[in-house]
């Protein structure tokens, strides 16, 4: 039985290094980040995000968006509902993306 995702959560996650290989420690990685919200449906999880509703750089301190998608129970989210998201400076946006390598063995990002 498939299970139902329940909520779309955005976390707003700043990396200085995102090409670095996958078997980075965290330690390494100098990253930062922060669940801004979350939606019940997809579609407005990424209009919020395209948007830009709540100015997710907050002037530089963020530059990748991940929305995941979680089901109910324990160990929600174990990436295989993730839309990644990274800022455009010079068009002053967010666009679709590929997962950051330095993430790639991360998930649950919400906590």
């Amino acid at each position: 039985m498939e299970k139902e995702i329940v909520i779309y959560t955005i976390t707003s996650l700043y990396t200085a290094k995102p090409d670095l290989d996958n078997m980075t420690v965290i330690g390494q990685l100098e990253y930062r980040s922060s669940l801004v919200g979350f939606y019940r449906s997809l579609d407005k999880a990424k209009q919020c995000v395209e948007e830009d509703w709540p100015d997710f750089d907050e002037c530089g301190y963020y530059n990748y968006i991940v929305i995941e998608g979680l089901e109910e129970g324990c160990y929600p989210g174990m990436g295989d509902n993730e839309w990644w998201y990274r800022h455009d400076w010079d068009n002053q946006k967010w666009i679709p993306c590929e997962k950051p390598m330095c993430f790639a063995h991360t998930v649950n990002f919400y906590g």
